[in-house]
């Protein structure tokens, strides 16, 4: 299921080392991105020149998982190649709902007289999906817009 995803590169004029210096100071370092109340702006991992983390300030921040690369362009400015995702946590979150919901539907179908009409339950879940979907979506965006802010402040 390939849900919300986007790229971003950033150039930034500092070294490779320093970069990565002020990312390692601001980071719990933790192999699992969880949720963890530190006064670190991030939670998140280095692996040599790659590093994956999660805001940690705002409960909705964990919605959006940051990937990223660090690429040397010159002796003094290097490149962030940058994925952002949906945590994996959310995902599981909406396939458990789209689940609770179907066998809700289901559990009306089997238990219920027969309905006259079956399109107004199946449409209210339909929309019930749809709804959760777009709730997610938003929650993603709003903390990719406040990690992204959040990189940039600190490497500027």
């Amino acid at each position: 299921m390939n849900l919300s995803s986007d790229k971003f590169t950033l150039t930034i004029n500092r070294t490779l080392s320093n970069i990565e210096h002020i990312l390692r100071e601001n980071m719990l370092e933790k192999k699992k991105l969880t949720m963890e109340h530190t006064g670190k702006c991030f939670i998140g991992f280095f692996v040599e020149h790659r590093f994956s983390l999660i805001s940690a300030g705002n409960v909705k921040d964990v919605a959006c998982k940051v990937d990223g690369e660090l690429i040397v362009v010159t002796d003094t400015t290097t490149r962030i190649e940058i994925k952002t995702t949906i945590h994996k946590a959310f995902v599981i979150l909406f396939t458990v709902f789209i689940v609770f919901v179907t066998a809700m539907l289901m559990y009306t179908f089997l238990t219920a007289p027969i309905i006259d009409s079956y399109m107004a339950p199946i449409s209210m879940v339909i929309l019930a999906i749809a709804t959760f979907r777009v709730y997610i979506h938003f929650t993603y965006i709003k903390a990719r817009k406040r990690v992204m802010k959040k990189i940039e402040e600190l490497l500027a």
